[in-house]
């Protein structure tokens, strides 16, 4: 929901970006790999845009600092 979306957004505090798809078979994440269009899906981008690492599935605390080392 869209407006539960934006009402948690407006509540706390997220600095990456977060994309609302209107239609489920036009999900942005399927270009960036996703091709199960699941989630969760994490995608790391370099500086210069290009994909460096994805992850379909949950990135636990343990995991995260791996997931973001050059």
């Amino acid at each position: 929901n869209p407006d539960a979306v934006r009402k948690f957004l407006g509540e706390h505090r997220i600095e990456y970006p977060v994309v609302l798809v209107k239609d489920p078979f036009d999900d942005p994440s399927r270009q960036l790999g996703n091709t199960m269009a699941a989630l969760p899906f994490s995608v790391l981008v370099d500086t210069e845009g290009k994909i460096r690492r994805t992850k379909l599935g949950e990135l636990k605390p343990g995991e995260i600092e791996g997931f973001l080392a050059p």
